[in-house]
């Protein structure tokens, strides 16, 4: 085996190990943030119906987009990129998810959390 078919050969698993950690990392943040969301809605007085509710924005809204998107990672040649852009919205919704001080603020992050959950499992 010369160096440039050893080469080759090393690149696929640095590329599966590298999903593998960001797997684990974005994981890791919406286990952490789900939780995030009902503490924080607790904290800024909400009811429970209304937890639930925004809770359910979570899945409610990327069930809308599945489609749509599945369509789109068919079209794409490298899906990199969108698994970044999932794991990016996952960092962002984690991060506003605690910075908002209002319940539309929570909202939000809760679809930016299951919409970038979404793009990441599709991708």
């Amino acid at each position: 085996m010369n160096y440039s078919s050893a080469a080759s050969a090393s690149r696929p698993q640095a590329w599966l190990w590298t999903l593998v950690a960001f797997s684990l990392t974005s994981q890791t943040a919406l286990n952490m943030a789900r939780p995030q969301m009902s503490y924080k809605l607790i904290e800024l007085g909400a009811s429970e119906a209304l937890i639930g509710a925004l809770t359910a924005l979570y899945a409610l809204v990327p069930v809308f987009l599945a489609i749509w998107f599945g369509r789109y990672t068919e079209r794409v040649k490298n899906l990199r990129h969108t698994v970044m852009a999932g794991g990016l919205l996952i960092g962002i919704g984690a991060v506003l998810m605690a910075l908002v001080p209002s319940v539309f603020g929570v909202a939000c992050a809760s679809v930016l959390l299951g919409f970038g959950h979404l793009i990441f499992v599709i991708s």
